[in-house]
């Protein structure tokens, strides 16, 4: 299950200070399962679809390097925050 992979990878990767909750349909039934991420400094955004494999992709490239899971948006920032995001970090 993509919750349980989220899960794990929080652990695997010793991330602390993570809220994860299980809620109802948020009106993307079609794209379910989703997670919204909501990370300081970045857009709270959507992903949909989301298995196992976009769970862990998640977890390390949203939370750990700050960058978004395209392929798997399902409500996008706008164009200007997200070329903002995707700056390399020095």
């Amino acid at each position: 299950m993509a919750f349980d992979a989220l899960l794990d990878e929080l652990k695997k990767n010793h991330l602390a200070g993570v809220s994860v909750r299980q809620t109802g349909c948020m009106g993307l039934c079609y794209s379910e399962p989703t997670v919204e991420v909501m990370a300081p400094g970045m857009p709270t955004v959507v992903y949909g679809n989301v298995t196992e494999e976009v769970a862990r992709q998640i977890v390390r490239r949203h939370l750990m390097d700050g960058q978004l899971v395209d392929d798997h948006l399902f409500d996008r920032p706008a164009a200007d925050l997200v070329a903002h995001l995707n700056v390399p970090k020095k």
